[in-house]
């Protein structure tokens, strides 16, 4: 299986079977959401000088990077405002959506025309980092986002009715979380605890990796999860990270070990029934 694997530094692929480390994107700031439709992978980059030098700067602005199956960039998207601090995005509707976390704010794009969503109902929390929405999911038509709350308090899933996003309920899960998931035919929510170096769910299970974890695909019979050294948020394009593949039980398999690209931040794996994305499968790549 080929994963695509965002970085501090790099857009990769990580073939699972022989273990090789692929560099198909660099040089754009710090990488992070990935998704894709049946035809195109879309990749956030920052478009930064410093990966970790968003904070307060109004004038960074983010791109998404298109590419086809061949993983050729085909083109660019950007958008009449400023994409700032981009974490995880997601096709759905046929529209992209962007978590920019340093406005509060998700944007919206169907291709023609750009909304901006502020899921907070206080205006005082608009275009600046309150809540930290980081993570987009959607299960039977309902969407899912998670605030992360930069360890001010516990993080919380708001779960909407779609399309009027109308709120139905609030769930607390863990601490400056990422990722959000469901398994097939169970109502437990599952997501990155990554401030104590977790998988947790909401009934309470608890799968330790250690580090920073962030990043999940999730298929019927293995899971694969990032993690990353911690580090002070300066360094953190230093540090080395690692993919940690379970099996359905979540009993380890393998480490995949993945140096000089610093701290991992999304994993995906095109044309891969994986629940932790909105389009379970989506485009395949080809050679």
């Amino acid at each position: 299986m080929i994963l695509l694997i965002t970085t501090s530094k790099s857009l990769l692929t990580l073939d699972t079977e022989t273990e090789k480390l692929s560099v198909i994107h660099t040089a754009m700031g710090l990488y992070y959401g990935i998704t894709f439709s049946e035809t195109e992978i879309f990749v956030a980059a920052r478009n930064n000088d410093n990966p970790f030098d968003y904070l307060g700067k109004p004038d960074e602005q983010g791109v998404v990077l298109v590419f086809n199956a061949q993983l050729q960039l085909t083109r660019k998207i950007t958008a009449p405002f400023p994409l700032r601090d981009m974490h995880q995005i997601m096709f759905f509707d046929n529209k992209l959506w962007i978590t920019c976390s340093a406005d509060n704010m998700v944007a919206i794009y169907d291709g023609d025309e750009w909304q901006q969503w502020y899921p907070s109902p206080k205006l005082a929390d608009r275009n600046i980092d309150i809540n930290h929405f980081n993570s987009l999911w959607v299960k039977n038509n309902e969407l899912h986002l998670l605030a992360h709350n930069l360890g001010r308090e516990p993080s919380v899933i708001y779960r909407y009715n779609y399309p009027d996003k109308k709120l139905i309920e609030t769930i607390t899960l863990g601490n400056q979380a990422h990722n959000i998931w469901m398994l097939d035919n169970q109502q437990e929510y599952f997501s990155c605890d990554s401030d104590n170096g977790k998988v947790i769910s909401s009934t309470g299970k608890k799968v330790a990796l250690g580090g920073f974890p962030r990043g999940a695909v999730i298929t019927e019979t293995h899971y694969y999860i990032g993690t990353s050294d911690v580090a002070e948020r300066i360094e953190r394009d230093q540090v080395s990270s690692k993919i940690v593949q379970f099996n359905n039980d979540w009993h380890p398999i393998k480490t995949f070990t993945i140096t000089g690209h610093g701290q991992l931040l999304d994993i995906k794996a095109p044309g891969i029934n994986d629940i932790a994305q909105a389009i379970h499968k989506g485009i395949k790549l080809t050679d």
